[in-house]
């Protein structure tokens, strides 16, 4: 297999405890890794022989108080469990709160599991000409298949054969997140559990500053106002004031002084009428007005 530039790593899984920080921006979640302890292995008793991986959390929070490896032994006793493991060759007890990690059980099928998936070999037809068939990577056969993804068609690197063990890692650890690492028979014919802890959810709120409200709800109520009065005097106003929406000119001839000329029934005809007429405002008795003064063809008469 030399003629396919074949290289070689050794690469190891090992368990770890894993703090994440969280955050949403833009409804987008993302998990930033602040912390990353390797878990050696731990057994209850120097009796048995399954070896669980398992180890304190440091810190570790209990009814909002923090504890660390310095002071852990002072987290009251009533009313919290403990459990006794054998760590660095040394019993030691621990508040069951604070130990994080997985049991020997899913442990051992988990290992089983990886070897069944990593382990293999790739070979090639040893008959080939090595120079003919240079960098043909078509040749390369392997099982399990998925180590083919390694040799990455002649160009594995140790950065790549890392980055592949990687997914690896984070993919077995999104599914141990996904469904515990808790092994029990029983489990998979219990309902559902939930798990408990404090949910923070962010929602969107809109505050109301009246201060800048002010203006436009005055402007509103004053046009409605304005409005009512608007019509009330039509309403109620003797004299009949015409309602025109298109010109004013059917308002400004309101009155009894210009009453036939603004009697015509559509614009047209009242602007025909009017277009000859010279106007001034006067004031009498029943208030302002205008009157007519002269009409512009006989002023051009009289011109002529």
């Amino acid at each position: 297999m030399n003629f396919l530039n074949a290289v070689a790593a050794t690469c190891s899984f090992y368990p770890c405890i894993r703090d994440y920080a969280g955050t949403v921006r833009d409804t987008i979640f993302t998990e930033t890794v602040i912390n990353e302890t390797p878990i050696k292995p731990a057994r209850s008793s120097m009796e048995n022989r399954i070896y669980d991986f398992k180890d304190l959390h440091d810190p570790c929070i209990i009814d909002d108080q923090t504890y660390t490896r310095d002071n852990i032994s002072s987290v009251p006793i009533q009313g919290n469990k403990f459990t006794t493991y054998n760590l660095y060759s040394t019993n030691t007890t621990f508040p069951t709160a604070c130990i994080y990690g997985t049991d020997g059980i899913y442990a051992m099928s988990l290992g089983t599991f990886m070897k069944s998936l990593m382990n293999g070999n790739c070979t090639t037809i040893p008959e080939l000409d090595a120079e003919f068939y240079k960098n043909d990577y078509k040749t390369l056969k392997c099982d399990p298949w998925q180590l083919e993804t390694l040799v990455n068609n002649g160009l594995a690197s140790f950065d790549a054969i890392d980055r592949n063990m990687q997914s690896v890692a984070t993919a077995v650890t999104s599914e141990m997140r996904r469904k515990g690492s808790y092994y029990h028979p029983q489990s998979y014919s219990a309902p559902p559990t939930f798990a408990t802890g404090t949910v923070l959810r962010t929602t969107s709120c809109t505050k109301f500053d009246w201060v800048w409200l002010s203006f436009p709800l005055a402007l509103i109520i004053l046009t409605i106002l304005l409005l009512c009065i608007t019509c009330g005097k039509m309403l109620f106003d003797k004299s009949r004031v015409p309602v025109w929406k298109s010109s004013i000119l059917p308002l400004l001839l309101a009155g009894h002084r210009l009453r036939d000329v603004a009697a015509a029934k559509d614009m047209d005809d009242m602007k025909a009428n009017t277009e000859p007429l010279v106007v001034s405002l006067v004031q009498d008795e029943r208030g302002w007005g205008f009157a007519i003064e002269d009409f512009k063809d006989k002023k051009k008469k009289r011109e002529d």
